[in-house]
């Protein structure tokens, strides 16, 4: 078994600290920090796992601390878990640790005090774990899945929705295309169809806005965000050439606060996973899920 080096903090002079990962009582508490960038790997292979408290595939799992916006932090010991290779993975995006670094509050009160509490506080993690209990939520209660089930492939996109660890156009475009996937594609236009009036013209969202409206919902933020979703869509993803002319799209912009170059890619992913929250909430709060 080999083993690598990590920063563990700074020394009595001020030159960074290093400590082996191999399992002693010398660094057994010892925290280790890195980049968010260390996670793109795992998100964009979908074989791994990506979770508040976790990360995983077949072959290892490694316990660490997810929930900070810019930085990952894991246990020194927990490290000495990994394959070499993983090691050397992690290596390189090591970081000394500054004075507002520190443990979420979900994983230390878990992992340190033993006190179980919800895992994601981070709004891509959060969304993905709100998503899987909204699902099941309604199926127990109404028999039938508003959101239609994701094949697999849909489920890949799933797993690797996050926001961007840098200003990263493709992942941000990555995310829009998923998020519209899994909220407007995926709606059940069968069951939404049942006992409302169809026009001709009616697609998804529409028939959605009749359901809900059938059913006293609050509707007009949702929809608004479904359809400026679907504008967002349909004007800047890769699948489209943008256009200035786009009314819908310029539109849609302005309201997720987009800058025309997409240079705020991560503050704008993040305001599209608020409104995807608000959207789950609003219907789990409604329909007393």
């Amino acid at each position: 078994k080999q083993y690598e080096n990590f920063i563990v903090g700074y020394d009595e002079v001020g030159n960074e600290a290093l400590l082996t990962c191999e399992r002693t009582a010398e660094n057994y508490f010892k925290l280790t920090y890195f980049k968010k960038e260390v996670l793109d790997k795992y998100y964009s292979d979908s074989t791994y796992k990506v979770e508040a408290m976790r990360i995983s595939n077949n072959f290892f799992s490694l316990k660490c601390d997810n929930n900070n916006s810019d930085y990952v932090v894991v246990f020194l010991n927990d490290l000495s878990r990994l394959p070499y290779e993983e090691l050397i993975h992690w290596k390189g995006y090591n970081i000394a640790p500054d004075a507002r670094m520190a443990l979420s509050y979900s994983y230390y009160n878990t992992m340190v005090l033993g006190n179980w509490s919800h895992g994601a506080e981070t709004l891509d993690l959060f969304f993905k774990e709100r998503f899987a209990e909204y699902v099941k939520k309604w199926n127990c209660k109404f028999k039938w899945d508003l959101f239609k089930p994701l094949n697999d492939i849909q489920k890949h996109v799933f797993k690797g929705l996050h926001i961007p660890t840098t200003e990263n156009i493709s992942t941000f475009i990555n995310q829009i295309e998923g998020l519209a996937l899994i909220l407007i594609d995926s709606l059940n236009d069968r069951e939404l169809s049942k006992n409302i009036t169809i026009e001709k013209e009616d697609k998804s969202i529409a028939k959605f806005q009749k359901y809900l409206a059938q059913h006293n919902c609050p509707s007009t933020e949702i929809i608004e965000f479904f359809r400026n979703l679907q504008s967002l869509r349909s004007g800047i993803t890769k699948a489209h050439r943008f256009s200035k002319n786009n009314k819908d799209a310029i539109k849609a912009m302005k309201h997720f606060e987009i800058e025309a170059d997409l240079s705020n890619c991560i503050k704008s992913s993040e305001r599209l996973f608020m409104d995807s929250i608000y959207t789950l909430n609003t219907l789990m709060i409604h329909f007393n899920l």
